[in-house]
Formats: C-alpha cells, sequence, structure tokens
C-alpha cells in the first residue's frame, strides 16, 4: 500500500473519526481497488481467512509470525485481539490495546474513478515509554514488507475472486 499524505484522508466525513479523540495519526496507505458490486469493508475484512494468509509472502507470513510468538513469551497481549469499534459498509474503526500501544485502526472505502480508493489508517496513543521505541522499531518492516506484502495478497484475492489471475 502506497504511503500517503493524510490530507485527503482527514477531509473525509466519516463517523470512525469520532473515536480518534485523543489519538496521533501516525500514517495513512491507500491503494486503487477495480471496481467490483462486493467492495464493502466487510467483503474486506472477510479475505482475512486462512487461506488468504497462506497466500502471503512467506517473509509477511514470518513477521506475523514472529510478533505472535514474541508478544505470547513477553505477555504483551493481555488484551487480546482488535476490538470493532463501528463498522458500516465503507468504514470501520478497530482497536487494539496490549503493553506495546493502543492503536485505532481506520479505513474507509471511497468511490474512485477506477473503482474504490481504500484507505488505511493507524491512530495511537502511547501506553508508556514502550509505544514510541516499539513503533521506531516495527515501522521499518511496516513500511517495506508487510503493507506492501498485505496490499499484493489483497490485490491478488480480488482478483482470483474476479475470475483473473493470480
Amino acid at each position: 500500500m502506497p504511503r500517503v499524505e493524510p490530507t485527503e484522508f482527514e477531509g473525509l466525513k466519516l463517523d470512525a473519526f469520532r473515536f480518534v479523540e485523543g489519538f496521533v495519526l501516525h500514517d495513512v496507505w491507500q491503494v486503487e481497488l477495480e471496481d467490483t458490486d462486493r467492495c464493502t469493508i466487510q467483503h474486506l475484512r472477510g479475505l482475512a481467512t486462512p487461506e488468504h494468509r497462506r497466500s502471503l509472502s512467506p517473509v509477511v507470513r514470518g513477521l506475523f509470525a514472529f510478533r505472535s510468538a514474541l508478544g505470547k513469551v513477553l505477555r504483551l497481549d493481555p488484551e487480546g485481539a482488535w476490538k470493532t469499534l463501528h463498522e458500516t459498509p465503507d468504514e470501520g474503526a478497530y482497536q487494539v490495546i496490549n503493553s506495546t500501544v493502543n492503536a485505532i485502526l481506520v479505513v474507509a472505502l471511497v468511490r474512485s474513478g477506477a473503482g474504490y480508493r481504500f484507505f488505511w489508517s493507524t491512530y495511537l496513543k502511547p501506553v508508556g515509554w514502550i509505544t514510541p521505541v516499539y513503533m521506531a522499531l516495527i515501522d521499518p518492516f511496516r513500511r517495506a514488507i508487510v503493507y506492501p506484502g498485505l496490499e499484493r495478497g489483497l490485490l491478488r484475492t480480488l482478483a482470483m475472486q474476479r475470475g483473473g489471475s493470480a
């Protein structure tokens, strides 16, 4: 997903923004999706299946596995997984609170000339001194490996659903 300046995203009129008061926007990414009748936030979330995860590159899967194992060993994730705060067909807000971050993911689908523009943003509220250190450690991996890998996997899965080649 290309990282973008937040201006266009912040100009959207999203109900999900009410959940990020007191949080700082960390970054915004976007991906252009071809037109499809099934393009909703719920449909995109539904793509997060074990089959989709297996279609991700071994490096991306390895980074997720490493973070999950590290979280278990160091007990970083006592609050569990992402919690849905808000979701409509066009937008969503999801929160995770653990020992490293209090983060809200805000996603949005906006009609564009080619189909849809899918925005993915991360808002943060520090949980202590560890938050900026943790984010500084993971950001290079998120930006160079994880998000581009997620984008390729998403586009590949959507193409396969449309009957195209992967």
